[in-house]
């Protein structure tokens, strides 16, 4: 046997390139209203509800009703990604990876909608005719402010009877729950949850497929709960006390303005060597418009 053989040995070398697992798409943006973004600010424009007056007095005076105009603004923000090819890392690659590096780009693109939307739901809103105004969300629409448990049918049915209050009509169309990967496991361990992974009580067998799509009227999202290079999710963590934050909403509730979703180019760039540039940008905005369509239920968010 010749010593040599290993010279002329074929060396084997991917021709794909494998994603690292993470979230490819926008999960909240069919949930909210969604409108073109115009100026540097998107006004969500609101109007008071007014009960019927009863005439009392024949040919009398018209008596014109109290109505209050009040909106929410959604500031744009500017978002980019960008990646460099080197025409000489090319010549060396089996794969192209422009086009990977533009899948790449599109899935952070998704992420960032999502973040922009939650931060809406459970941050500060700007209001007034400026937007200079703000609006913390208001204490009463959080439940299990004080507690340390996790996600419970109890808990789910006071956000749905908060929300009917409202005088709302439930449904997976317009409601959504967005919820950590923690919520879910623990509702799926609560001793009173038999109405929800029982096929007596629901169509839905949470227990074989292992995630939720529809529930008690809502559309169920589920939020990674670390995103891309962080310890860290899109949902809200309340580090003291190791909770996360998980929202009901009503689509009316948020709003999302768009001025530009997704721009995409890939150009040479004869001041870097000719070096091709990836180069994905959106720019877009977000507001919470009516606090009581959003409930706040925090959760447990520890490993066991």
């Amino acid at each position: 046997m010749s010593d040599t053989i290993d010279v002329s040995r074929i060396q084997g070398f991917a021709d794909s390139v494998h994603h690292i697992s993470q979230q490819d798409r926008s999960l909240l943006e069919g949930k909210v209203r969604v409108r073109p973004g115009k100026g540097k600010v998107e006004y969500f424009e609101r109007l008071s509800p007014s009960n019927m007056l009863q005439v009392t007095t024949r040919h009398g005076d018209t008596v014109w009703n109290d109505i209050n105009h009040s909106r929410r603004a959604a500031f744009k923000a500017d978002y980019s990604w960008s990646q460099p090819v080197d025409e000489e890392d090319q010549l060396e690659l089996l794969i192209d990876p422009v086009g990977e590096y533009a899948m790449a780009a599109g899935m952070a693109v998704g992420r960032r909608i999502d973040q922009t939307i939650v931060d809406a739901i459970s941050g500060t809103a700007n209001t007034g005719e400026a937007g200079a105004g703000t609006q913390v969300l208001p204490a009463g629409q959080t439940l299990n402010a004080g507690g340390t448990t996790g996600l419970t049918m109890a808990l789910m049915a006071q956000g749905l009877q908060r929300l009917y209050d409202r005088g709302v009509i439930v449904n997976p169309l317009d409601f959504t729950y967005v919820h950590s990967p923690n919520a879910l496991r623990d509702i799926l361990e609560d001793s009173g949850a038999t109405a929800f992974t029982s096929t007596d009580f629901t169509n839905s067998n949470v227990m074989k497929a292992g995630v939720v799509r529809e529930f008690m009227g809502f559309s169920w999202i589920m939020m990674p709960d670390k995103a891309v290079n962080t310890e860290t999710g899109i949902l809200p963590i309340v580090e003291s006390t190791d909770r996360i934050g998980t929202y009901m909403f009503h689509r009316n509730g948020v709003g999302l303005a768009v001025w530009n979703r997704v721009s995409a180019a890939i150009d040479k760039r004869p001041d870097k060597n000719n070096t091709t540039q990836v180069l994905v940008k959106t720019h877009i905005g977000a507001v919470r418009i009516e606090d009581e369509l959003v409930i706040e239920i925090l959760v447990d968010n520890s490993e066991s």
